[in-house]
């Protein structure tokens, strides 16, 4: 059996002068690729064609908002059911 990846993602969400911190973790799918992952959350993070246009993995805009992912990191298996608990999961 494969073990699931989680990926927690440290970014700030902008709207207008206001800018406000956030922490979601993400699981890592098939392809095992962090990267994918992070993208495909925040390409649907405004709902479907919310995002304008984007720089992969760093920043995603809609309209007079904005998100700014500062850093990411792999989690342990067993830290991430803690904080599953406590943090939006995507």
């Amino acid at each position: 059996m494969k073990k699931s990846k989680d990926v927690l993602v440290n970014y700030n969400y902008i709207i207008g002068d206001i800018e406000t911190f956030g922490q979601v973790l993400i699981e890592v799918g098939d392809s095992g690729i962090l990267e994918d992952a992070i993208h495909n959350y925040f390409m649907k993070f405004w709902g479907k064609g919310g995002v304008g246009k984007y720089e992969k993995c760093r920043k995603y805009y809609s309209f007079d908002r904005a998100i700014k992912i500062d850093d990411w990191r792999l989690v342990p298996q067993g830290e991430a059911k803690i904080l599953k608990r406590y943090l939006a999961v995507g």
